[in-house]
């Protein structure tokens, strides 16, 4: 919250404490049909994305990923199983902002 630990570096310690991969949420990783699974305002509200999916699975990319309302409304919106990865909350609302035109 002050800046005192960059943000990265507190959701790669998230990650490995929870044993989830952490990603990078670069435009390369992300499935461009991905996000289109879930609407732009539940993920905006949740501050979550989708970044790959098959016809019954989904990842979410998530800064709280212990968030299992968001998982459950993932899992129902999309109508997949979800399994959760961390992201930095910055990357997550960059990718918001990219693929739902939201801010």
């Amino acid at each position: 919250e002050f800046g005192f630990v960059p943000e990265e570096s507190i959701s790669r310690v998230l990650a490995r404490q929870l044993n989830l991969p952490f990603v990078k949420l670069a435009p390369e990783v992300v499935d461009a049909s991905a996000p289109h699974l879930i609407n732009g305002q539940l993920a905006k509200r949740r501050q979550c994305i989708p970044i790959t999916a098959t016809s019954d699975h989904v990842v979410l990319a998530m800064a709280n990923p212990q968030d299992l309302i968001t998982l459950d409304d993932v899992k129902l919106s999309s109508g997949r199983t979800v399994s959760p990865v961390v992201a930095t909350g910055t990357d997550i609302s960059a990718a918001i902002g990219r693929y739902y035109g939201l801010s």
